[in-house]
């Protein structure tokens, strides 16, 4: 009985959101323009993910394991991911996932929820760090400890006054990291 009491009330804040979402979206009479705003499925995947605390994973550093423990993956396609961005390098976006074979993009949209391409260097942790290619563990914590003690980066070039970071070190970090989602 509880339990239908609480899905029925998370529902009707999916619903009053994504209403809400619309009204503002609509009452300019110009309704969204391309650039301008996320699209409406990832921003119904970051809403989703946020109203149920689910930390997204990245794409990028995931291991197979993590990534089928997502809803829709099976080894087959968590492997199919790692094997693409070994070949091919780190995903610039999710719609990406689209050049991976039995990814199809209904399935991207369910993921995109759960799944992010770069980590947020002003939330990110030192174990998620130091899965960044050149990031070692040492240097995540160097990083965090920099973070906590001087505030947020305002820059991923920021990165050059920790100790420890270099600029090859760097250049790799920036296709994992980013300031702000």
């Amino acid at each position: 009985m509880k339990k239908g009491i609480i899905v029925m009330i998370g529902m009707l804040v999916v619903v009053l959101a994504f209403g809400g979402t619309a009204y503002a979206q609509d009452k300019s009479g110009k309704g969204m323009q391309q650039g301008q705003v996320q699209s409406q499925s990832q921003a119904k995947g970051q809403m989703q993910a946020q109203q149920q605390g689910v930390k997204k994973l990245n794409v990028n550093t995931a291991s197979a394991q993590d990534l089928q423990r997502l809803p829709g993956m099976n080894q087959n396609l968590a492997q199919n991911i790692i094997d693409y961005r070994t070949a091919n390098g780190p995903f610039e976006s999710i719609d990406d996932l689209s050049r991976i074979s039995g990814i199809e993009k209904q399935r991207i949209d369910t993921l995109r929820q759960y799944l992010m391409v770069k980590h947020d260097l002003n939330t990110v942790t030192a174990q998620e760090l130091s899965k960044v290619p050149g990031i070692q563990q040492n240097l995540a914590q160097n990083i965090v400890r920099y973070r906590e003690a001087n505030g947020p980066f305002g820059s991923v070039d920021d990165l050059n006054r920790v100790s420890g970071m270099n600029d090859f070190k760097l250049e790799l970090a920036k296709k994992y990291i980013q300031v702000g989602q």
